[in-house]
């Protein structure tokens, strides 16, 4: 197994603080969901949302999506049809 990278996200500006306001709410909800397992939940409704905008947003193009979502454009067919967006 390959040891992690070290990521240090950037300092947060104004609108960025607003969007971890956003995410943290997320976070609570998901935690007060009482479900054993809130990585895979919060994991999965992210990658699905992520998709869906890169989708509207690129008016479908996989290939576009694929480089813009760092993702295989097979790994984003995949996921599209897992999350029935396809």
């Amino acid at each position: 197994m390959l040891p992690r990278r070290p990521h240090t996200p950037p300092a947060p500006d104004a609108r960025a603080e607003d969007a971890l306001a956003g995410l943290r709410q997320a976070i609570a909800w998901a935690w007060n969901t009482n479900q054993p397992k809130v990585w895979p939940l919060l994991r999965d409704l992210l990658e699905r949302e992520l998709l869906q905008f890169a989708q509207d947003r690129l008016d479908g193009n996989q290939t576009q999506m694929a480089e813009r979502l760092d993702m295989a454009r097979g790994t984003v067919i995949k996921r599209l049809q897992e999350y029935g967006l396809k």
